[in-house]
């Protein structure tokens, strides 16, 4: 999914990109292949420590262990897959990721697509909090003032 959503991004307009709940930030090195473009900051906010001397490896810059986090940088492409259906606050983070998204950036959010087919399957998904479909996705963003394309 991530490879095909990268086709659509012109990586000239990208300075700063941020991956949270990163863990092997798998998306930001398939932008950093992606773009070849060594003027791209890459950074992280992820809780786990055992990814910290990787991300020195890789030249991604750990930001922040929490969202929302305080910082004086904004960010041109953040990426989220399989975090924000955990957030407690889901209005409140979506404002937060509002504020340090630069205009004209990319969001990038992948969840379980929870269409009635998902509730079929023999889970137990406890540790989920938000449930979206397609839809419900859009109108979460758009509702907080962010751009659907």
């Amino acid at each position: 999914m991530i490879d095909i959503s990268l086709r659509e991004i012109n990586c000239s307009r990208i300075k700063n990109a941020l991956e949270i709940g990163a863990g092997s930030a798998h998306a930001l090195i398939l932008l950093r292949d992606k773009c070849d473009n060594p003027s791209i900051n890459f950074y992280v906010c992820e809780l786990g420590k055992q990814w910290e001397e990787y991300y020195k490896i890789q030249r991604i810059q750990k930001i922040a262990d929490f969202f929302p986090f305080k910082s004086d940088k904004t960010f041109d492409y953040i990426h989220l897959s399989h975090w924000l259906d955990h957030v407690i606050s889901l209005n409140e983070t979506i404002s937060e990721l509002n504020k340090i998204m630069n205009p004209n950036g990319y969001v990038f959010v992948e969840v379980h697509n929870t269409e009635h087919a998902y509730w079929s399957l023999p889970l137990n998904d406890t540790p989920h909090i938000h449930f979206f479909t397609q839809k419900s996705l859009v109108e979460a963003f758009v509702q907080k003032g962010g751009n659907r394309g």
